[in-house]
């Protein structure tokens, strides 16, 4: 049987590649998801972040941009038109990309689309990372919002947070929560065994 997740660790400082038979984005998009829900998250101690790469190409710009010019209007098939996109780059050691050629290039790509730019609240967000190895990109949608923005840890916190913050049910303990405010009564009692 062939192997479903390939590791390469020597990327660079601190990134690790993963290849996977499935579409990344899908991978990553599933996993978050997978690590928000209540019933099978767990906590992230290796893993800060997850950025999905559906697109790889070398890292300058020439490369970028032909990828971006065939890969894009596939990656974006069925959006709707005027939807709102925006650009999340990401550069490591490298600057033969910069963020803004990068978002000339996606704004030509994007006119012929029919898409719009959005800087808050985008239906679509490009990820872009560029490293010393490669340059890649993906279309994301809910970004910010189950994906974290790329960020397990977070998504792990979130999750540790509503769990903490879960309300007790009777099965679980019979002591009552004290009231957020003591009584008047009581007060006058702290009060007076303070003196």
């Amino acid at each position: 049987m062939p192997a479903r997740l390939g590791v390469d660790p020597q990327v660079s400082r601190g990134v690790a590649l993963l290849s996977a038979a499935t579409k990344p984005s899908a991978l990553v998009s599933k996993l978050f998801a997978r690590q928000v829900s209540r019933t099978t998250g767990t906590p992230v101690r290796f893993v800060v972040r997850m950025a999905p790469l559906d697109v790889v190409c070398s890292p300058h710009l020439k490369n970028f941009q032909a990828a971006a010019e065939a890969e894009l209007p596939k990656l974006l098939e069925g959006a709707r038109e005027g939807a709102g996109w925006y650009c999340s780059f990401h550069s490591r050691a490298m600057g033969t990309i910069k963020r803004e050629d990068a978002m000339q290039v996606l704004k030509q790509v994007m006119a012929p689309l029919k898409l719009e730019l959005s800087v808050s609240e985008a239906e679509y967000m490009i990820l872009i990372e560029v490293n010393p190895i490669l340059c890649g990109f993906a279309v994301l949608k809910d970004y910010e919002g189950q994906l974290h923005e790329c960020h397990l840890q977070n998504a792990s916190e979130a999750f540790e947070h509503d769990a903490a913050s879960e309300p007790l049910s009777d099965d679980e303990g019979s002591e009552s929560e004290a009231p957020d405010e003591p009584d008047e009564p009581a007060r006058a009692e702290e009060t007076h065994e303070a003196e």
